[in-house]
């Protein structure tokens, strides 16, 4: 007996099976309602700000991106300086919250790559030791542990809103 999905489930799944193709295979495969759920799905997307959240304490990870992506943030999790390093290479970030000690480098190691492939990008760095704050170079906003949610989420719309307004 054949089973039958039903129609959200085929959709879901006919726009899981086309973004992992390139896009001139997708576009002779699909209709042109599909076509204008894509590309309603994709602006939707893009018009997210994005956040790269990089710390080795996975309960931070899973509060932040919980939070963040209730703001409606695209939210991106690593939680060691070489998978920050992967994801910085594949995609730009409007945001990089980045704890200063992680266990394969120092946080801090990441801001040049970062402002070599995306200057424009949000660079805070999350750390317990404050004193430390005058010989690290890179940071735009330095925040104390432990972070107030609200108050990181206010300096984070307070910068993104500057730096918007200058464009």
């Amino acid at each position: 007996m054949r089973r039958i999905l039903p129609p959200w489930v085929t959709k879901n799944l006919t726009i899981a099976f086309l973004v992992s193709l390139p896009i001139s295979d997708c576009i002779s495969l699909i209709s042109a309602a599909e076509k204008n759920v894509i590309v309603s799905f994709l602006v939707l997307v893009a018009s997210k700000p994005s956040i790269l959240i990089v710390d080795d304490d996975t309960v931070i990870l899973s509060v932040f991106a919980k939070i963040f992506q209730r703001k409606g943030y695209c939210v991106t999790v690593a939680e060691k300086g070489r998978s920050a390093r992967e994801k910085l290479r594949m995609k730009q970030y409007d945001v990089a919250l980045i704890d200063l000690v992680l266990p394969d480098m120092q946080g801090d190691e990441l801001f040049p790559i970062i402002k070599r492939s995306s200057p424009k990008t949000l660079k805070i760095l999350l750390t317990g030791k404050i004193a430390l704050r005058n010989s690290i170079k890179g940071a735009d906003v330095f925040i104390e542990k432990p972070v107030n949610p609200g108050k990181l989420l206010s300096i984070i719309d307070t910068k993104l809103k500057n730096r918007d307004s200058e464009v």
